[in-house]
């Protein structure tokens, strides 16, 4: 979502551009760091499923939120869901291909899928909202990436079973 909305703020921004797009990659980023270790935290204490359903659902919003604002000092605070759902799938995704490939051997080129899948659809996404930017307008590109998102969202929550695997305590 971002490359699509850098190019209204440099339209709207003026000279300050420059500081809003760095603020917009920095922020999350830092969100990021900071929320990671709760993220890891949660996935243990409730499971993979509750916090990649909030890192999913952080997406919809995010597109919504960037489609209805045009201020380029909002769009930062707007910027820093995808903190949020970079915390959730940074430490989720390695979690979820450990449980889903425990003790086959498999994690590394499990992984390597997943990433190579993660990046697919990062370029194919930036790539169909750009053609949808060009043809509808930046509403409508950020609104048809929510609408992925919201799909995404519904599909885990449909189809994603728990991966955690949880230990049994020996009774003494």
């Amino acid at each position: 979502m971002l490359p699509i909305t850098a190019a209204a703020v440099t339209k709207r921004a003026g000279s300050e551009a420059g500081l809003i797009i760095a603020a917009c990659i920095v922020g999350p980023q830092l969100i990021t760091a900071l929320l990671s270790p709760w993220a890891g935290w949660a996935a243990e204490a409730w499971g993979r499923r509750p916090v990649l359903l909030l890192g999913f659902g952080s997406l919809p919003i995010r597109g919504f939120l960037l489609a209805s604002v045009a201020d380029p000092y909002l769009i930062i605070a707007i910027q820093l869901f995808d903190g949020l759902s970079a915390a959730a799938f940074g430490v989720l995704f390695p979690l979820i291909v450990a449980d889903a490939t425990r003790e086959t051997g498999h994690y590394t080129t499990s992984l390597g899928l997943v990433g190579l899948a993660i990046g697919g659809g990062a370029t194919v996404s930036t790539t169909a909202a750009g053609l949808v930017a060009d043809y509808i307008g930046l509403g409508g590109a950020l609104l048809s990436l929510a609408a992925v998102g919201l799909c995404a969202t519904v599909l885990v929550w449909i189809l994603m079973p728990e991966t955690r695997v949880v230990a049994e305590r020996s009774s003494r």
